[in-house]
């Protein structure tokens, strides 16, 4: 059950990538050729969110149903695999997730279109940074 609930998980990561490389570069499109801001814009950054809230669902599931001692231990006494899995890549995806809620906020109440568009690419270019961080820390943490 476990690994069938990992690789959704890893499916959806790929959804999101999918869907934040066309955010962001319907936004860059949308800055240069001084687009309207559609409903086509407006349902693929819902998509993004949404794809990361399923992200965060299904990495809590994850994250409770191993029986790490990572969750009693203190963060000093565990290895560096474990503790960045159960602490901080749980919290740089909490706080990716927030940041694209909050970009997404503030581009619906945005003024203008290219207003829109600014504020939509600087807010989901962000969550995306931290996620390739987040993925590259354990890469280069294994080499």
């Amino acid at each position: 059950m476990h690994n069938f609930v990992f690789y959704i998980h890893i499916f959806t990561s790929i959804v999101y990538l999918v869907l934040a490389i066309w955010l962001i570069f319907i936004h860059i499109k949308g800055i240069l050729n001084k687009q309207k801001y559609t409903k086509m814009h407006k349902f693929i950054a819902i998509s993004y969110i949404l794809s990361l809230y399923l992200q965060l669902i299904i990495g809590l599931f994850l994250f409770f149903s191993q029986e790490y001692e990572s969750l009693v231990t203190p963060p000093h006494a565990i290895d560096g695999t474990i503790r960045f899995w159960s602490i901080e890549h749980v919290f740089l995806m909490i706080f990716a997730l927030a940041i694209a809620q909050i970009g997404y906020i503030n581009t619906v109440h945005a003024e203008s279109f290219q207003v829109k568009f600014k504020k939509g690419l600087v807010f989901y270019s962000i969550p995306l940074l931290l996620i390739l961080i987040s993925l590259g820390i354990i890469y280069f943490q294994e080499i």
